[in-house]
């Protein structure tokens, strides 16, 4: 099973919750962080950006109503569902 945590992505290791400050490593995935970690994120960084809501560009309806089923998960992963 997979699940989704929704959460302000960091710039950086440093600025994460997911790291523990002290013995530098990723609680997620329990990888030992490298020394530049206060500067940037890992390639191997397990967190991911948050898909973007579509907008209709075309008549297609066809396409209206697939933008409509993606925007529809995306306001569910953010909580944002009536």
């Amino acid at each position: 099973m997979k699940s989704v945590l929704v959460i302000n992505a960091p710039d950086n290791c440093y600025e994460c919750n997911c790291s523990n400050e002290g013995c530098y490593l990723c609680q997620i995935n329990r990888v030992q962080l490298e020394d530049d970690f206060q500067e940037r994120r890992p390639d191997w960084c397990p967190l991911r950006p948050m898909p973007q809501k579509r907008i209709n560009k075309d008549c297609l309806v066809v396409h209206e109503i697939w933008n409509e089923g993606w925007n529809a998960c995306v306001d569910e992963m953010l909580g944002e569902t009536e």
